[in-house]
C-alpha cells in the first residue's frame, strides 16, 4: 500500500503546476467531429463514437471495430481546425481482468487535433502611436491517447463505459512553442427503460486535466495551465430511439441538444445554449465494399453549421466530418453468465461402452 501512495505522489508532483501560472483556454472542446459540434460541442454522454473521445475517453468503451475518422471545420471564417482519430478494439485474455474488472474487451485510440491562425499582425506602440511591425502566427495541436472499456449489468445500469486519456499539448506563438500536458477520465451510463414512449436514458461526466503540467513558453518562460474542467450531461431516447433530447454544462452555461432519425440513415441535428445556434445532417452509408478488402464497412458523414453570437453574427462556423465505422456486421454477442466454462454431469466419471 505504501508502495502505491508513493506512486501517485510521485505522479502528482511531476504534474503539479506553478501556482504563478496563468490559465490556458482547453483547445480540445474544439476537437472534436461534426456530430458533436452540431450537437453543441462538448457534449459528454456520446458513448460509441470516436469523435467524442477528446471530450469523454469513456465514448470508446463500445466502439467494438476500426473507426477511423477525418474532421475540417472552419470557425469564424478564421481558423481552421483538422482532427483525425482513429481506433482498435483489443480483446483481454487475464483471466485476472475478466474476474476482477468484469471487462472483456478494452478499445485504445490516437486522436489529433490542430488549429492554426497566421498572418496575425503584429504593433508596437511608439510615441503613442499605433504601429505595425510585422506578423506571426499562432495555433495549439493537441495529440491525445484513451483507453475505453464498457461493464454490463452493473451498478443496477445495463451499460457502464469509463475511459481515461492522456494528452500532449502544444502551444505556438511567435514561433516559439510551449508544451503540457494532461489527464481526462470519464464515465458513461445507460439504462433500458420500458415506460411508456421513453426506451433509453443515458448519464454521462468526464473530468478534464485531472492532473496537469503548465505550459511553458521557453523564450519568455511564461506559463500557463489547462483548466481543471467538470463536464455533466443527461440524455433520453424517445418513440422507439427516434428522437434523442440532451442536456448539459457547458463553460457558457448548459445547452439542450436533439437528434431526430428522419430514417435508420438520415438524421438531423439541432442545438443552443440561447447565445449560439447549431444545426447538422448526418447520414449513414451502411455495407459500402472497399475493393480491398472481403469486409463491408458502414461510413458515416457529418456536416454541421453555428450562427455565432453577436456580434459575431456574420462569422458562422463550419464542419465535416467522414468516420469510417469499422465492420458492418453486427458485433459478436459478448457471453455475460458464466464468465468461464462449465461442464456440468451428474456424476464425476463417465463410462461409454
Amino acid at each position: 500500500m505504501k508502495k502505491i501512495w508513493l506512486f501517485i505522489w510521485l505522479i502528482c508532483l511531476s504534474f503539479g503546476i506553478s501556482a504563478e501560472a496563468r490559465k490556458s483556454a482547453n483547445p480540445q472542446l474544439q476537437m472534436i467531429g461534426s456530430r458533436m459540434s452540431a450537437l453543441g460541442g462538448n457534449i459528454p454522454l456520446l458513448s460509441s463514437d470516436i469523435n467524442s473521445m477528446m471530450i469523454n475517453p469513456a465514448s470508446l468503451g463500445g466502439i467494438g471495430s476500426n473507426p477511423l475518422s477525418i474532421t475540417s471545420k472552419k470557425i469564424m471564417n478564421e481558423f481552421d481546425y483538422q482532427v483525425i482519430f482513429a481506433g482498435v478494439p483489443y480483446k483481454i485474455k487475464s483471466n485476472y481482468l475478466l474476474d476482477r474488472f468484469d471487462i472483456q474487451e478494452v478499445n485504445m485510440a490516437i486522436g489529433y487535433g490542430s488549429v492554426q491562425l497566421g498572418e496575425i499582425p503584429q504593433t508596437i506602440k511608439d510615441d503613442g502611436i499605433v504601429r505595425s511591425v510585422g506578423t506571426y502566427t499562432a495555433g495549439d495541436r493537441v495529440i491525445e491517447f484513451g483507453l475505453g472499456a464498457a461493464r454490463y449489468d452493473w451498478m443496477n445500469l445495463d451499460e457502464v463505459s469509463m475511459g481515461l486519456s492522456m494528452k500532449q499539448v502544444q502551444k505556438t506563438v511567435f514561433g516559439s512553442s510551449g508544451t503540457g500536458y494532461g489527464f481526462n477520465v470519464g464515465a458513461i451510463g445507460t439504462k433500458f427503460l420500458d415506460f411508456n414512449w421513453v426506451d433509453k436514458a443515458t448519464g454521462g461526466l468526464v473530468i478534464h486535466n485531472l492532473l496537469s503540467r503548465s505550459i511553458t513558453n521557453p523564450d519568455t518562460k511564461n506559463q500557463s495551465k489547462l483548466p481543471l474542467q467538470l463536464f455533466l450531461g443527461g440524455g433520453i431516447d424517445l418513440f422507439d430511439e427516434t428522437i434523442s433530447l440532451y442536456l448539459f454544462n457547458k463553460p457558457e452555461g448548459y445547452s439542450l441538444a436533439s437528434e431526430f432519425y428522419l430514417e435508420n440513415n438520415v438524421v438531423l441535428r439541432g442545438a443552443t445554449d440561447l447565445r449560439k445556434y447549431h444545426m447538422g445532417l448526418g447520414i449513414l452509408f451502411d455495407k459500402i465494399a472497399p475493393g480491398f478488402s472481403g469486409k463491408n464497412f458502414s461510413v458515416r458523414l457529418d456536416y454541421d453549421y453555428t450562427q455565432n453570437a453577436y456580434p459575431m453574427t456574420g462569422d458562422p462556423n463550419h464542419g465535416f466530418s467522414v468516420t469510417i465505422l469499422g465492420d458492418s456486421k453486427p458485433r459478436i454477442p459478448q457471453i455475460l453468465v458464466p464468465r468461464a466454462q462449465n461442464v456440468i454431469v451428474d456424476q464425476p466419471d463417465i463410462f461409454l461402452s
